[in-house]
């Protein structure tokens, strides 16, 4: 509880003082402050226009940041939480607004990430390095994105090709035998643009199991390995078509300790698990009139799980083998006359699973409208959407459909500052795993989610800073629990969210601070693995000579894990930067300076001090 207070009353200072300091500091303008955004309507605006909460991750901050995994790249943002237990590559939970980890939806190019039977994204097999701009959409986004996008949206935008053809490369080595390679050929000729990459990252790890609370466990390192290999190409036929395709195939192994170890004979067991995705998205984009642009994309996705132990595939009835395969459609539109800005379209969604012996299937199709204007001192957002989602096993099925709805308005008190309101509703079918895979319910009800903001920002040149009351709570929510899914009457969470994003001078910062109050309402009890108290700060400075230096530390207050209390920690990295020359860059990072010892999962642990570097080759 010290712990809890001291954190919560460090973050109401930051409130305060940045906001106070944001308003009063002379500074200059800088683009990337106030990029253009996507995710709040699905049509483009710049960050301070948008009703939604929005926090964008540059393609300069993923550079900075050396991190491993989108996990790590995101760990303090506002709105985002996770677990993890172990290293890299090892199974990954996102948490958005303190929703469960199946209530967020991931977007790459615009297409949705496949899911497994379970409902859970597969998301720890993306190549950083490959990655332009991450837009994180808190709050629930159903209207927008359909059925699960409660917590939010995280929409990843990959690096494209253009300009003069060159090669591309970067090298990264570092602590525990940690390295991360990419070779890379991009650019365009005539009215073709391409990028085709290969990445491997490769670990040691540690022992991913902390053998004080886990007794049995193997305290081996537990290294991992991933292989990426994307490709994308886009042919201008006409001034107003263009085709284009898409591809990513992903290989990633992991070692783990097993949880549930119970004797001394487990200590010298290995456990490895494999991850196999692969991707495959044709596309059109065709401008029918100045007004009006369509697109269309098709996407076939496999999603396939291997788990060994001591070398030996686990059979399939235990859970050694589990294959997903999805076809996804989506026809999307965007229609503007003069500030009116129209979009519609459908999604749809054929996905089947086959896992511990057994296959079920799921369909999903979604019809939504969008719509956006703004008036001389308000600006409007109406989304509406109607989704319908059938989940069958054997002769089995249920049926589930609603139609869901978000109101924005923004009133602008002056030109610097500007009020925000939002309402709005979504729901969850059950996944066809938790209605009919291994400890399955079939008299599952969906969630049905409900979820009001008000805030304000303040966006002057350089400077933009986003305060944010947020209530959300969702009826119906599903959890495992007793080795079966089931409905739990109602979970809520209030809370405040600030984000700060200034520069001036050669300075820039950026701050996330979070309090919340994610519960069970009928229980009182705080969900699992989410903090009440958690933020960021990053500090960076650009010297003469190409030099740059910054720090990041982020911290996160008392959580919970079943039974057990996971502590608040602190952790700071130091990280830096040198251009060499216009196509040549050195970093280098050290992560967790103090070594400090927390945990993201109860008996699982998490890196300590290291030390990495980075060279990147990029012609400009």
């Amino acid at each position: 509880m010290k712990t809890l207070s001291l954190i919560h009353q460090q973050w109401k200072c930051i409130f305060v003082f940045v906001f106070l300091w944001n308003v009063s500091s002379t500074i200059y303008a800088q683009d990337t402050v106030n990029p253009i955004v996507v995710s709040a309507s699905r049509v483009a605006q710049t960050l301070s226009d948008v009703l939604p909460s929005v926090t964008v991750i540059t393609r300069a901050e993923i550079e900075r940041s050396l991190a491993p995994t989108v996990a790590d790249l995101l760990q303090g943002e506002a709105g985002f939480e996770f677990g993890r237990n172990g290293g890299p590559g090892t199974v990954t939970s996102f948490f958005l607004r303190g929703q469960n980890s199946v209530s967020v939806a991931i977007y790459v190019d615009g297409v949705r990430s496949q899911v497994d039977s379970i409902g859970t994204v597969n998301a720890i097999d993306f190549p950083i390095t490959q990655i332009e701009k991450i837009e994180i959409l808190r709050g629930n986004a159903g209207a927008l994105y359909g059925e699960a996008a409660i917590g939010g949206v995280i929409n990843i935008t990959t690096r494209r090709g253009g300009g003069n053809p060159s090669q591309y490369a970067s090298v990264s080595y570092g602590s525990r035998n940690t390295s991360d390679v990419v070779v890379g050929y991009s650019g365009g000729v005539d009215d073709l643009e391409f990028n085709i990459s290969a990445n491997q990252f490769k670990t040691d790890g540690f022992s991913a199991i902390n053998t004080s609370q886990i007794k049995f466990a193997n305290p081996d390192n537990d290294g991992a390995t991933n292989r990426t290999v994307l490709a994308s190409l886009s042919k201008k036929i006409t001034s107003d078509l263009s085709l284009g395709l898409r591809m990513k195939s992903s290989r990633n192994e992991a070692s783990y300790d097993d949880f549930f170890a119970s004797s001394v004979a487990d200590q010298t067991a290995t456990h490895l698990f494999k991850t196999l995705n692969d991707d495959v998205t044709v596309f059109s984009n065709y401008q029918i009139n100045p007004n009006w642009v369509t697109r269309l994309d098709v996407t076939e996705s496999r999603l396939q799980y291997e788990d060994y132990q001591n070398g030996i595939q686990k059979s399939a009835a235990n859970g050694g083998y589990t294959l997903g395969r999805q076809t996804s459609e989506r026809w999307f539109n965007t229609y503007q006359y003069g500030t009116h800005r129209l979009n519609f379209g459908i999604d749809a969604y054929q996905a089947d699973y086959t896992s511990y012996g057994s296959t079920v299937q799921r369909t999903s199709n979604g019809y939504f409208l969008g719509y956006n204007k703004k008036f001389e001192q308000i600006d409007l957002q109406l989304n509406a959407r109607h989704d319908e989602i059938l989940a069958t096993s054997n002769q089995t099925s249920k049926a589930n459909s609603a139609n869901t709805y978000l109101l924005g308005l923004g009133y602008h008190l002056t030109e610097q500052f500007k009020l925000t309101s939002t309402v709005s509703t979504a729901f969850r079918a059950p996944a066809a795993g938790e209605l009919f895979g291994f400890g399955g319910n079939s008299n599952l009800n969906p969630e049905i989610h409900h979820s009001n903001e008000l805030g304000i920002v303040y966006s002057l040149n350089n400077a933009l800073v986003r305060l944010v009351r947020f209530n959300t709570s969702t009826d119906n929510a599903i959890v495992y629990a007793s080795s079966t899914y089931s409905n739990v009457p109602k979970v809520q969470n209030t809370g405040y969210e600030l984000t700060s994003n200034i520069a001036w001078n050669k300075y820039r910062l950026r701050l996330s601070a979070v309090s919340q109050d994610p519960k069970d309402v009928q229980t009182g009890l705080q969900l699992a693995r989410r903090a009440q108290q958690y933020g960021s700060i990053d500090l960076n400075r650009i010297f003469d000579f190409g030099y740059e230096v910054g720090t990041r530390i982020y911290a996160v207050s008392d959580r919970v894990d079943g039974t057990n209390n996971l502590a608040g920690y602190t952790v700071l990295n130091v990280y830096g930067g040198k251009r060499l020359d216009k196509d040549w860059m050195i970093r280098a990072k050290v992560e967790n300076v103090a070594n400090t010892d927390y945990q993201l999962a109860y008996g699982y642990k998490t890196p300590g001090f290291g030390v990495f570097m980075n060279l990147i080759y990029q012609p400009q």
